[in-house]
């Protein structure tokens, strides 16, 4: 994640650029309900409804890096990424086991035919 994004953003210029995508979002929409099959309409609601996404998700986030600090945030952020890895890895070492265990059950099923 680049933090640096926002330390240079204020929050209104991603209020703003949320503003106009929702705008074009309706404005395609409208578009669309006058021609259902205007390809490049629904390709521009597909963008924008993304960027709408997008920014949504960037002011959750800086509102959560605002709230807590740079610092803390990152601490939290490798603290959280540092425990999906410990998963990601119990649950692969689990996987292994399981494979093992279902070949061991095959070997067991076939002496016994």
């Amino acid at each position: 994640m680049d933090v640096s994004f926002y330390k240079h953003t204020k929050l209104s210029d991603l209020n703003d650029s949320l503003t106009i995508y929702q705008n074009a979002v309706i404005a395609d929409k409208n578009l669309l309900a006058k021609n259902p099959n205007d390809y490049t309409a629904l390709i521009n609601l597909q963008t924008d409804e993304r960027e709408v996404s997008e920014d949504q998700k960037n002011i959750n986030t800086f509102s959560e890096i605002s709230s807590e600090g740079v610092d803390t945030y990152l601490k939290n952020a490798i603290t959280e990424q540092s425990e999906f890895d410990k998963l990601k890895s119990e649950s692969k070492s689990l996987d292994e086991q399981i494979n093992e265990l279902k070949q061991k059950q095959a070997a067991v099923l076939n002496s016994l035919s």
